[in-house]
């Protein structure tokens, strides 16, 4: 019989607040995001170059959201592997932004906003592919 009591191990327990600490993290680490880019660009008038922006930058962390969710069945490598990009992606994001708002370059600086999140979604893309490609390998 397979119940909630009897799927309840130590390894789930440590799993589940991993996982509520990595949600919680992307979570602020997209809202901390938007912040840092809209004050960036508040100088633009336009509002829809503006609404790109949050869309774009937005992208990566709603791939980790996705990757979070589709997890659930995945093996415990997978899944805290997944969890440690979700804590690691959003606290380099917002490094990246915070030193492009505090020191801004000399010429347009929009390039770290254009940058980061398509390489952020290659990394999480290859780490997960390797991690997925690493369980289907039995020795």
């Amino acid at each position: 019989m397979n119940t909630a009591a009897s799927r309840a191990t130590p390894e789930n327990e440590r799993s589940g607040g991993l996982r509520a600490v990595s949600l919680i993290a992307t979570f602020a680490g997209a809202v901390g995001s938007i912040a840092l880019t809209l004050y960036a660009i508040s100088r633009n008038p336009s509002v829809l170059l503006m609404l790109l922006f949050v869309v774009w930058v937005l992208a990566p962390f709603a791939v980790l959201l996705l990757a979070h969710w589709f997890s659930r069945p995945w093996s415990s490598l997978a899944r805290l592997t997944v969890d440690g990009l979700m804590i690691a992606l959003p606290l380099v994001s917002l490094l990246i932004y915070g030193h492009r708002v505090l020191r801004p370059p000399k010429s347009t600086g929009a390039f770290v906003f254009v940058a980061v999140p398509p390489l952020s979604v290659i990394v999480v893309l290859v780490t997960i592919s390797l991690v997925r490609l690493t369980q289907f390998r039995k020795p």
